[in-house]
Order: C-alpha cells, then sequence, then structure tokens
C-alpha cells in the first residue's frame, strides 16, 4: 500500500474519533445553542488538515521543501478544509452581524476576538519558541534585540522565516499561521463590510468578486498561471480576490441567503436522501481536477458546507460525542498539530530515518501525533481556552451586577427625594 493511499486518512479519521469519544466520557459537553454538525465539522476539518500535513511531512524530510503533497486526495484535503474554516467564520459571525444589527461596540468585539484566539495561540508560540531553543541548544546565536523581535512579529500572527538562526521556523507549526493573520484581518474589516454589504448589498460583494476573477482569467491570469512569467501584483490581486472574496465572500453571501430564505428550503437541506448531492460537491473539485483555491473549488465546496450548515448531520455522524469532541477542541488542534508532528518526527529521525520507514509504520506514527494532539488540544481548550471565555464571562457578569446596583441607587435616592 503507497503512503499517499486514502485508506491511511480514514483509519486516522476513525482512530481520532474513538480517542476523542473515550475523552468525551471524562468531559462535560454543552451542545446547547449550537449549530452541532457545524462545530463537529470544526474538528474533522482539522484532522484533514494533519492529514495532508502529515505527508507534507514526510516528503519534505526526502526533499528538503515544504511543499503540497503529491496526492490529489490529500491535497484537496487540506485545501478544502482551509477553505471552510473561512466559509464558517464568515457564515458564522456575518449570521450575528444580520441578527444584531451589526457587531455592537468595535472595541469590545476585537477584545472578544483577540481573548479568544490569543491565549492558546500564545502556548503554541510559546512552544515554538522552546523547540527553536532546543535545536539551537539553548544560546542566542543573534543579537538579543533582533532575537526579542523575531518573538514580537510571532506575538502578532505574524510568523519569521528564521528564528534565533534556525530556517524554516514556520515549518514548526506547518505553516498554519497565515489562515490566521487572514482570521484577523477579517475581523478588523468585518464591521465596514458589514455597513458596505449590509442587506442585498452582499450581492453586489460577490458580484465583484466574480467579476475581478472573470477580468484576470481573461487576461491568463489565474491559480495555474506560472509565477516568473506572471505580474505579482496580478497574482497578488487573484489571491486575495480568491480567499476574502470567495473564502470569506461566500460564507457571509450563505448567511444572507439563510437569512431571508423560506425555512422550507433549509428543511430540505437537512433531508439526509440529499446527502449524496453534498458529498458529491465536496468530491468534484478532485474528480474534475480543478486547481487548489480556484474558484471553481470554492464554489463546489460552498454547496457541501450548506447543507451542514442547516444541520445535516450526513447520517448522525456528525452528531457523534466523539466527532462533537474533536469539534470543540479543534482550534487548539488545529495549533498544536504541526508542532507534535515536528517534534515526534524529527525526534524519532535522529533514531531511524523518517524515509526509511515503510507507509504502515509512518502512519502508525502519525496515530500517535494524533492522539497526542488531541490528547493535549483537550487540555488547552479546558485550561486556557475555557478559562479565558469564563472570565470574559465574569467580568461582564460583575458589570452587569454593578451597573444594576447603581441603578438601584439612583431609583433610591430618587424615592427619597419623592
Amino acid at each position: 500500500m503507497a503512503i499517499t493511499s486514502p485508506a491511511f486518512y480514514f483509519v486516522l479519521i476513525g482512530l481520532l474519533i474513538g480517542v476523542a469519544t473515550l475523552l468525551s466520557r471524562g468531559t462535560r459537553q454543552d451542545a446547547k445553542k449550537l449549530n452541532v454538525p457545524l462545530e463537529s465539522l470544526r474538528g474533522l476539518l482539522a484532522v484533514s488538515v494533519l492529514s495532508c500535513h502529515a505527508l507534507v511531512s514526510y516528503f519534505s524530510f526526502k526533499t528538503g521543501k515544504w511543499d503540497p503533497p503529491p496526492s490529489a486526495f490529500f491535497s484537496y484535503a487540506g485545501t478544502e478544509s482551509v477553505e471552510m474554516f473561512f466559509f464558517m467564520s464568515a457564515f458564522l459571525f456575518w449570521s450575528k452581524c444580520l441578527a444584531n444589527n451589526g457587531v455592537g461596540g468595535y472595541g469590545s468585539f476585537l477584545l472578544k476576538r483577540l481573548r479568544r484566539l490569543a491565549p492558546a495561540y500564545y502556548v503554541s508560540a510559546l512552544l515554538i519558541v522552546l523547540v527553536v531553543l532546543v535545536r539551537t541548544h539553548f544560546r542566542i546565536l543573534i543579537s538579543p534585540l533582533t532575537f526579542l523581535g523575531q518573538l514580537l512579529m510571532w506575538l502578532v500572527f505574524i510568523p519569521t522565516p528564521t528564528m534565533n538562526g534556525l530556517k524554516d521556523v514556520p515549518n514548526i507549526n506547518a505553516s498554519v499561521t497565515w489562515t490566521l493573520f487572514l482570521e484577523i484581518l477579517f475581523y478588523l474589516m468585518l464591521p465596514v463590510l458589514y455597513r458596505i454589504f449590509k442587506g442585498y448589498r452582499i450581492l453586489i460583494g460577490v458580484g465583484a468578486a466574480l467579476a475581478i476573477y472573470a477580468a484576470l482569467a481573461l487576461r491568463g491570469v489565474r491559480m495555474s498561471s506560472d509565477p516568473h512569467t506572471t505580474s505579482p501584483v496580478a497574482l497578488g490581486v487573484l489571491f486575495l480576490d480568491l480567499l476574502f472574496g470567495f473564502g470569506f465572500g461566500l460564507g457571509l453571501l450563505l448567511a444572507f441567503v439563510f437569512k431571508t430564505c423560506p425555512p422550507e428550503w433549509l428543511a430540505v437541506l437537512r433531508q439526509r436522501r440529499w446527502t449524496p448531492i453534498a458529498l458529491l460537491c465536496l468530491a468534484a473539485p478532485m474528480l474534475l481536477k480543478v486547481k487548489y483555491y480556484d474558484a471553481p473549488q470554492f464554489l463546489f465546496v460552498i454547496v457541501f458546507f450548506a447543507f451542514v450548515a442547516a444541520g445535516n448531520d450526513f447520517f448522525g455522524f456528525l452528531s457523534l460525542r466523539g466527532v462533537f469532541l474533536l469539534g470543540t477542541v479543534s482550534y487548539s488542534f488545529y495549533l498544536t498539530h504541526g508542532i507534535v508532528l515536528y517534534v515526534l518526527s524529527h525526534g524519532l529521525d535522529h533514531w531511524v530515518p523518517i524515509v526509511s520507514l515503510s507507509p504502515l509504520r509512518y502512519w502508525g506514527l502519525i496515530g500517535v501525533v494524533g492522539i497526542a494532539t488531541t490528547c493535549l488540544a483537550t487540555l488547552l481548550y479546558h485550561n486556557v481556552e475555557v478559562k479565558f471565555m469564563h472570565q470574559r464571562s465574569a467580568l461582564a457578569h460583575a458589570v452587569t451586577k454593578d451597573e444594576t446596583a447603581q441603578e438601584a441607587v439612583v431609583v433610591a435616592q430618587e424615592s427619597a427625594a419623592t
């Protein structure tokens, strides 16, 4: 069996669902007010990214380059997962904007997002720094000021290619930070986007993205274009148009459609008899050999995502306790899977060359990586993510109590005056 066999992916998924099911028995799962299929999907996406990076890591030991794996299945599993993470953020927050007529206070909104994203990320960044220091034998090999500057760049979600003289540092966390940076840009722009594209105007926004894509395509600028012969500016515009116009834009559009369409439409999407259509759309980019992160891939994948967002649990699979737990801890899983993969694979490579492992043994290593990451992510979720979320809730509750007390004092003073 080849190391790129899709069978290893499905075995890994089953293994981690089993581990998560065991972990869920000792934890309290609160699915109230959550779209369970959508929450569960997060976990499957995170595991799919791990499977893709597992192959990228394996071939990097052969070539010395962090390039897409020579496997259509795993490449599509990774890229489609990233696209759906963008869809999810856009869909959920645009839905909130539509329900509450905006994000509320801009500063309060950004602070909430920072408290949600930063704590677990900073733990992962600390782990990266620790790995760098171990690899450089705990010696500062560059000027302290330069080293401090590199640390500060990582703290603002901008990874540096080197740290303390060690090259290819982003590979330690599988180069996932770029997606977080784009998420933060989306949050920064969200209040402005809502003012511009509120209501039916979102159709204009997505239409503009399609028009830009078509104009670039007529000039021969596509994702398959040779970067050495194509204008870097044109490729940059295409990249931003696809990720923001299609990645986030289609998520915004879907939220608007769900808000305005008759409930019967969503009920149809939830019916299990239509589930094969969703699965076919998920597989279509690979079957049609669509270019990664190109417009057709986004358009096919958003159809699959729409079924999940509507509440389709895919014959009960997305309602399993283990899958739901993977979704619950997916953010920490996403942040740390690359670090665990890097540490275990490089540690083993000192004793047994990774490239000498048989496919079965290598994927056995990835199984260990997946189990360790699931356990670490569960630990981080309960001891870092939840604590900061609860602190925020406690602060809000304290402010509310204080405001209530002040109102009571004012009422009492007014009563005494009369």
